[in-house]
């Protein structure tokens, strides 16, 4: 029931695509006021540099309903072996307190800097310790220091052990005052190395992942540029060829309009001709070009006529109107004339 799936899902896939040791995981979180929720959480080990010697820190980062908006929750889980160290970033129940998670602020904050941040101050401060180491008791200032020194466990596994057990001979005063603060100093200058270099690293990995997702935004964006332009020159043809073709129809439409006035022109003078004349007999109405043409028309209309005739009496003979010997006589006496006609 997370506000925002997408950007909390992209935010912890990125976690652990850059940190392998991690998995993601529900739990039930009990907050201050009582109320107890499933939240997904990150669990699992980091790897923290620390005087020159690399160690994995048990860690659970609970992400919070407003995720990746509001700040993750960070807890250490230290093992049966080891306690928590409380100091300045870590309380006795092992919550994480930092400046990162205080200021919080999405997307220039994620899951990958946070951790990024935790690998850094872990490697200046231990946030746990053996528990073995806090019972064994320091012979020499020098046992004393190792007391705190984490040491690996084997086989790569993680915790804060302690190098009790073993003395350094004794040496005369004088050689422990000038070998002491050489060895201080030594440390403190390889400290601040380790710890300039971890910044370093941190912030190259920042930024090259920040430059990547910045050229991988722009590039799409470009793309659907290149697209949209594509799309926009062959809508423009489109327009072009629309364009030409209803000139041509405009053209043929304004070549039709003018054969169409010239018609009606025409058509006017003719009705003016007309309504001027006489009546015209129905005979005279047509009338062919040459004597000749004329004389094949009469014959023609002479020749329509008969037939006709010759009809009407075949259709009063079968409706009994004329007897056989009125109707033979009268089709041979107009049949007579037809046949110079034919």
């Amino acid at each position: 029931n997370y506000k925002h799936p997408e950007p909390a899902r992209r935010d912890l896939a990125n976690a652990l695509h850059e940190y392998r040791d991690l998995r993601p995981t529900t739990e039930s979180f009990t907050f201050s006021n009582g109320e107890t929720r499933q939240l997904l959480a990150l669990s699992g080990t980091i790897p923290v540099v620390h005087k020159g010697s690399t160690y994995n820190i048990p860690v659970c980062l609970y992400m919070q309903y407003n995720a990746p908006y509001d700040a993750p929750l960070v807890y250490v889980r230290p093992t049966a072996s080891m306690e928590i160290r409380v100091s300045q970033y870590v309380d006795s129940n092992g919550r994480i307190y930092m400046p990162y998670l205080s200021s919080w602020t999405h997307p220039q904050s994620d899951l990958v800097g946070l951790i990024q941040m935790l690998q850094i101050q872990f490697g200046d401060t231990p946030p746990v310790v053996s528990r073995m180491a806090r019972q064994a008791a320091p012979v020499t200032p020098m046992a004393q220091q190792q007391h705190q020194q984490p040491v690996s466990a084997a086989g790569g596994g993680y915790g804060w052990g302690a190098g009790y057990g073993w003395q350094q001979p004794p040496l005369p005063p004088q050689q422990q005052q000038q070998q002491q603060p050489q060895s201080t100093g030594t440390r403190q200058d390889y400290q601040e190395e380790a710890m300039r270099m971890s910044v370093l690293t941190a912030a190259e990995d920042k930024v090259r992942r920040r430059y990547s997702e910045k050229r991988a935004q722009l590039e799409a964006e470009l793309d659907v540029v290149r697209r949209t332009g594509q799309d926009l020159r062959e809508g423009r043809e489109k327009l072009e060829k629309l364009l030409r073709g209803l000139e041509t129809e405009l053209q043929s439409v304004g070549d039709y309009t003018t054969r169409l006035r010239q018609a009606n022109s025409q058509a006017e003078e003719m009705l003016t001709q007309m309504a001027a004349q006489e009546s015209v007999g129905v005979d005279e109405a047509i009338d062919a070009t040459a004597p000749l043409y004329r004389q094949i028309v009469r014959c023609y209309a002479e020749e329509q006529a008969l037939e006709d005739t010759i009809f009407a009496l075949g259709d009063a003979l079968r409706k009994g109107c004329v007897d056989i010997d009125s109707y033979l006589k009268a089709s041979r006496r107009r049949s007579c004339p037809a046949l110079p006609m034919r």
